[in-house]
């Protein structure tokens, strides 16, 4: 599954996997793009500066 991300806001977007317990910076108007196994589990959360997968 590739899930793209685009920060739209004005300031840093963080991005955390914890499958892989990697952590990314999105910068303001930045792209980036998770590529996860495909699994019915997994989930998206959305918090004030931070996406958690």
């Amino acid at each position: 599954m590739k899930l793209p991300i685009e920060n739209g806001s004005g300031r840093p977007l963080t991005v955390f996997v914890e499958l892989e317990t990697l952590e990314r910076v999105i910068p303001a108007g930045g792209k980036a793009v998770v590529t996860l196994p495909d699994n019915p589990t997994s989930f998206l959360e959305v918090c004030d500066g931070m996406v958690v997968v």
